[in-house]
């Protein structure tokens, strides 16, 4: 398998039928269900609700500012994917970026 590219392993993956399952929540501990529901529960969050009209102001363009920032990081994601750039490429173009976030309050 050394050597296989990700769409060859994928499609083995599919081919064989192969399922990778986490364990089921209903049996996990209540301390489990405390700490790891809300994570479970992004799943369930849409870029387009993340940020609409009618919420309080100063939240708002909080919000707004950061689901741009998201937007901005992904056009330049798939740009940067779409030209096989290699790490450095990557690293320059997204890393300043990317970090800014820790510098700033996210609103959720």
């Amino acid at each position: 398998m050394k050597g296989d590219t990700y769409e060859e392993l994928c499609g083995l993956v599919e081919k064989h039928g192969i399922v990778f399952k986490s364990p089921n929540p209903v049996n996990w501990p209540a301390s489990y269900k405390e700490i790891f529901g809300p994570i479970r529960a992004i799943r369930y969050q849409r870029f387009d609700d993340y940020c609409k009209a009618g919420e309080a102001d100063s939240e708002h363009q909080s919000k707004l500012y950061t689901k741009k920032r998201a937007e901005s990081l992904a056009n330049s994601a798939n740009r940067l994917f779409a030209q096989r750039a290699n790490e450095q490429e990557w690293r320059y173009t997204l890393e300043r970026d990317f970090l800014l976030r820790f510098g700033s309050e996210v609103v959720w």
